[in-house]
Order: structure tokens, then C-alpha cells, then sequence
């Protein structure tokens, strides 16, 4: 019987190899090694041996955490190195809405409320009227389902629920105009004492809670891109100023004082926004039963979500709103980040379907609105659509209803999941501006407004004021820096190795140096790669 054998080891080459290596030991610089290769006894090898696994052990943890907190925290948000004037950003826009939606002199919405209950015959105008109005006005449910109400709404209604000012000449548009249901509304105001509003300053724009009036807010054009059907009411006129506002990076260099948005050059009540809001006592409490008006404080750029946030303005109040903006801005070397670590987008990184500016808002509005349409087939009718996208009606009242609630869960659905993504991607613009109100009311009597006016029909009308303005000339702002750099990433990796072993750049150089050239070199002095025997 033949046995094979395979081949030998040759027992040179490990004997060549251990040389070598004690030869390394003996030379390196890291702390602890040559204490390895001695002729000492065991129990000192050993404890040497330990030590330096602690050592690499404790070193490759600490690092290891530094690295994590790198990836998951690189940006720090502190406060910037100069402050900011108030000439430097846009005064905000202000949105009104009177929580009115219908008139009662116009359309009794309470006794045609009260006919489908009792189950009486409706006129074809009364049936149309009420579900349009349906849309706007407190909704109290969904009591009519077996009624046959459209799923979707036409132009029409948009004309029903809008109030716009036409000239008296034009008896066709006048007639038209005469079955609108919007209570009247007289809105003025005045800026930094000088400055009164006409109608080109404020404009109608259709919002989630109904028709509202914007002023300083920048005009359809500047937000949404061309193929986008919003409120045509929004292209107003901005004559004899000079536009140099970019929605994201701010004022250009070449803006004039007498730019557009506007902006506030003094801090104080004497340099405020000042509004006069008139509203008949005209009102169904059936549409809704809460009266007075919202205002909400936002960014020029962004479309205004009054039932998200606003500001309580009663009727017979005088209502002082302080503005502190909050200034958050991006230094350079952030800009190299990925999006996702630095949680936030720089210009031009995230592009949206319906808007020409970037901003978390707009982008909310949009993924709503892509949500909504892929679930019930239609958007509501202040979101911005495409020209073959329907409006939903009444008659979509349930799937409305359930988006709403959809979506937040969709919200924190990702939330749960992932605490840094948003829905849609929806993060912060990294240039971000917002304005920080402290609100503040006091009773005021009607005749602070209309000294003249005859008592009686005073008593029909009901009035407000609003004061808008800074409180201070300067403000600090906020900065995004790096928090860990590649340069501060070396530094903590090399402080850690030097404290633990002792390792450093050179020790590095020579670990390779150990395992290319001097092999190399050995061989061509001495013919072999271990170098000359000892």
C-alpha cells in the first residue's frame, strides 16, 4: 500500500518570517511592541500582550464612536460672527382671512342648511350654492349621503365663492358678480408712515380655509412654474418698484430701496405695517360660527396654509404683532455634504413639479397635493394643479376626509422609521428665513376709527386694527458649519492613536515601508527578502 505525502512546508520560511517581524518590533516607534520580541520571561510577554489589546481595543471603540457621530452629525448650527440688518431681509408677508365665508343678505346658508334637513325641494341655484359653499365654509360632516352631489367642481366655483372688484360699466360682469356669497370686506392699510396701500399692494388668493388677502407677497409668475393653474387673482401689479429678490438666496446686490418685497429700513411701532379691517355684520354662524379674522406672518415666497397656523384678530381689538426674524444661513464647506447628513437643501438641489422656489412649505403643499390626486382622483381646490386636473367637489367629501387623516399617518409613519427623512424629501431650505411674532391685544372702541360716522350705522360694522413691526434695528442670525471636517476627522483619529499606542503618521510610513521597500532592497543587497542574517 502506497502512501501519499503531500508537499512540506518549508519550516525556513516561518523561521524567516518570525525573524523579520522581530526585526520590525525591535525598530517601530509604537509603544509596547519591542517589549514583545525580548528574550524576557512569558509573564512579561503576556502582560505586554494584554496591554496592547486594551490599548487597540479602547482606541478602535473611541474611534468608531467618533466616526458614527461623523456620519450622523457633521453640521453644528451656532450663531454667526456678524449680525444682520433689517435692510438685509424682505419685510414678511401678511395674509388676512375673515373667517365670514358667506353672507347672509347674498345667500341664507342656515335655512337652506335647515331645508335639506326637513327634507324640502331645493332650487337648482340654492342646491348649487350650498355644496360650492359646502367646501369653504365649517364642515359639519357629511349629513346629506344620499344626496347625488358632483365629485368634482367646475370654474364656477371659483367665481361663487371669489369677491372681486369690477367696474360698474361692465353690466356683464356685474351680473354675473350679483349671486357671489362673500361678505364685503374694506381692508387698508399704511406703511412706515408714508407709504399708503392701494389695490395693487394686497391681493384675493384662495387658501384652505376660503378667500384671503396677501400683502408683499411675490406675484404668481415668481412661484410657480408656467403650466400651473392657481389663482389668477395673485398676478398683481407691482408698478415702480424694481424687482432684485430671489426667493432663495435673498436681495441681490443690485436691489434699490424701493424694491419688491418691501422692506422695513427702522425697528418700532412708528415704522409698523398698520391694517384697518372693516367687516359687515352680515355673517352665518350656520357656515361659521366663529367670526373675526386670521393673519398669518410668512416668507414672500411661500403660499400661505392658514389652517396650519395664523394669528387670532378679534373684531373691536387692537392687535400689535412683534417681529424677531430667525435667520438661518449655510457656510461653504457645508455645501460638499450630502443632503440627507446635512438635513437640509442648498439652491437648485431639490426641484419641485408646481414651484419655482424651493422652500419646506411649498414642498408640503405639493407632496398633499400628489397624495390627495393619486387617492381620490382630484385636489382640492386651493392646491396647484395642472390644466386637466379636476377640483373635487362635496361629493368627494369622504375621501377628502380620509386623505387628511392618510397623510399625517403617511407623516409619521417615515418619522417612526427614520427620524431624519421626511415625507417627500421635504426637508429645510439650508438658507432659511422665518419670522418669530409676539402678539398682544387690547379692547378699542369703534369711534377710534370713524370719528364722523353716524352712530347707527356704525353699529353694523364691525372693525379691528393690526400692528406689524420689528422690534429691533439688528438681530442675530444663525449659521450651519461642519461640525466634523476631514481635517478634524485626521486630528481626532491621530490623537486617539497616539494617546493609546502611540501611533502616528511616521509609524504609518513605516509599517509600509516594512512590507514593500526594504523587501525589495533586501533583496537586491543581500539576496534575500529578511535581510542579512544577525
Amino acid at each position: 500500500m502506497v502512501t501519499r505525502v503531500g508537499p512540506k512546508k518549508d519550516p525556513t520560511l516561518c523561521l524567516n518570517a518570525c525573524r523579520y517581524l522581530r526585526e520590525y518590533c525591535e525598530t517601530c516607534n509604537i509603544h509596547g511592541v519591542h517589549y514583545l520580541t525580548e528574550r524576557r520571561p512569558k509573564a512579561e510577554k503576556i502582560f505586554w500582550f494584554l496591554t496592547l489589546l486594551l490599548s487597540i481595543s479602547g482606541c478602535s471603540f473611541m474611534i468608531h464612536e467618533i466616526w458614527i457621530k461623523y456620519q450622523k452629525n457633521p453640521i453644528v448650527v451656532s450663531f454667526a460672527n456678524e449680525v444682520k440688518s433689517l435692510y438685509e431681509i424682505p419685510f414678511p408677508a401678511v395674509t388676512v382671512c375673515p373667517e365670514s365665508k358667506c353672507s347672509q343678505s347674498k345667500f341664507n346658508y342656515s335655512r337652506v342648511y335647515g331645508k335639506l334637513l326637513n327634507n324640502e325641494s331645493l332650487s337648482h341655484f340654492e342646491s348649487h350654492a350650498f355644496f360650492y359653499l359646502r367646501m369653504v365654509c365649517k364642515n359639519l360632516g357629511n349629513e346629506f349621503p344620499n344626496l347625488l352631489v358632483n365629485k368634482t367642481v367646475g370654474d364656477d366655483f371659483f367665481l361663487l365663492i371669489e369677491e372681486v372688484k369690477y367696474k360698474m360699466r361692465n353690466k356683464k360682469i356685474m351680473t354675473k358678480c350679483s349671486r357671489q356669497l362673500k361678505p364685503n370686506i374694506e381692508l387698508s392699510c399704511s406703511f412706515l408712515e408714508h407709504f399708503t396701500c392701494d389695490e395693487s399692494s394686497y391681493t384675493p388668493i384662495i387658501t384652505d380655509v376660503g378667500i384671503c388677502y396677501s400683502m408683499n407677497m411675490l406675484e404668481k409668475s415668481e412661484i410657480f412654474r408656467p403650466n400651473v393653474i392657481y389663482d389668477e387673482k395673485l398676478n398683481f401689479t407691482k408698478s415702480n418698484y424694481s424687482s432684485g429678490f430671489d426667493g432663495e438666496t435673498g436681495f441681490t446686490e443690485s436691489a434699490g430701496v424701493h424694491s419688491y418685497p418691501y422692506r422695513a429700513f427702522k425697528s418700532g411701532v412708528d415704522n409698523s405695517l398698520d391694517l384697518v379691517l372693516v367687516d359687515q355684520v352680515d355673517y352665518d354662524e350656520k357656515c361659521s360660527a366663529v367670526q373675526g379674522y386670521r393673519l398669518l406672518i410668512h416668507r414672500p415666497q411661500d403660499i400661505p396654509r392658514m389652517s396650519k397656523n395664523y394669528i387670532r384678530v378679534s373684531h373691536d381689538k387692537e392687535t400689535t404683532v412683534a417681529i424677531e426674524p430667525a435667520l438661518i444661513l449655510t457656510s461653504p464647506e457645508v455645501k460638499n455634504i450630502n443632503p440627507k447628513k446635512r438635513r437640509c437643501y442648498l439652491k437648485g438641489e431639490k426641484v419641485l413639479k408646481y414651484f419655482l422656489v424651493y422652500s419646506q412649505s411649498n414642498c408640503q403643499l405639493e407632496c398633499y397635493t400628489n397624495f390627495t390626486m393619486k387617492t381620490c382622483g382630484c385636489v382640492f381646490y386651493f392646491m396647484p394643479r395642472e390644466g386637466e386636473t379636476p377640483v373635487c367637489g362635496a361629493g368627494s367629501y369622504n375621501c377628502l376626509e380620509l386623505v387628511k387623516v392618510q397623510f399625517k399617518l403617511e407623516e409619521v409613519k417615515i418619522k417612526r422609521s427614520d427620524p431624519s427623512e421626511y415625507a417627500c424629501g421635504c426637508r429645510p431650505s439650508c438658507n432659511n428665513l422665518h419670522y418669530n411674532v409676539e402678539v398682544s391685544q387690547t379692547d378699542v372702541s369703534y369711534q377710534t376709527f370713524s370719528e364722523n360716522v353716524d352712530r347707527n350705522a356704525s353699529e353694523k360694522r364691525r372693525y379691528a386694527q393690526v400692528k406689524i413691526y420689528f422690534k429691533h434695528d439688528e438681530f442675530m442670525s444663525l449659521e450651519r458649519k461642519e461640525l466634523y471636517g476631514v481635517s478634524d476627522l485626521i486630528s481626532n483619529f491621530g490623537g486617539l492613536l497616539g494617546l493609546f499606542t502611540g501611533f502616528s503618521l511616521i509609524s504609518a510610513v513605516e509599517l509600509i515601508y516594512f512590507l514593500t521597500l526594504r523587501p525589495y532592497c533586501n533583496c537586491k543587497v543581500f539576496g534575500r527578502w529578511w535581510g542579512s542574517p544577525k
